[in-house]
């Protein structure tokens, strides 16, 4: 659903910039995961890609800081402050 979402949007998208082939293959390649595994991530990646304010040459600095903050806050809440003085 994601894949055909971010063709779809770069196919239509009126001024793709600096967007070419390249990114869209990367940005495929960053969201090409089982979605039991992360719903997460992929429902955030779904919201960036539908708000019609994205343009698609935003999309992989954007997946890439979701990917970012994700992989941070899942082992933040493993962390115990107590040890950290």
């Amino acid at each position: 659903r994601v894949h055909e979402l971010i063709i779809r949007k770069a196919v239509t998208w009126p001024n793709l910039g600096t967007f070419d082939f390249t990114d869209l293959d990367i940005c495929l390649r960053l969201v090409d995961r089982r979605q039991e595994d992360s719903e997460v991530f992929l429902s955030r990646i779904q919201n960036l890609v539908e708000d019609e304010n994205t343009a698609p040459k935003d999309f992989r600095a954007l997946f890439s800081h979701v990917e970012t903050m994700l992989f941070f806050l899942m082992y933040a809440k493993m962390e115990d402050l107590q040890k950290t003085h």
